[in-house]
């Protein structure tokens, strides 16, 4: 199972389970991926803290009337596009979907707008 994935029924599951927050282990990768996960308001938040002197994160999950916000989520294969390929529009109905560019990670929507290629990494919806 991809790192995408793990993080991804991390916080799926928490959310089922009614949690109201997950701790996953410290990596920067994740830390783009939770930042977008904010602004998109899929969590309410998460913090950075050392748990026996292990870095961690504090992810604080979101819920709206009582149910989880992420109903499901799809991992793409990974296939790089570039932003011109008419492919890479063709995403809309799934979510937000993330990409991984040259500069980190983003969404396809950010991607596109700056004329950037990248991976497809997964779909939230």
């Amino acid at each position: 199972m991809s790192k995408y994935a793990l993080i991804l029924n991390c916080v799926k599951n928490a959310q089922n389970a009614g949690h109201n927050f997950v701790v996953y282990s410290y990596s920067k990768n994740l830390y783009h991926i939770l930042n977008i996960f904010f602004e998109k308001s899929f969590i309410k938040g998460f913090f950075k803290k050392n748990i026996f002197q292990k870095k961690v994160f504090i992810i604080l999950l979101k819920y709206k009337n009582d149910k989880p916000v992420v109903n499901e989520f799809f991992i793409k294969k990974i296939r790089t596009f570039f932003s011109k390929n008419p492919d890479f529009s063709n995403y809309n109905g799934l979510g937000q979907t993330l990409v991984s560019i040259l500069t980190g990670t983003t969404t396809r929507e950010i991607a596109f707008l700056s004329n950037t290629g990248g991976s497809l990494l997964f779909s939230v919806k």
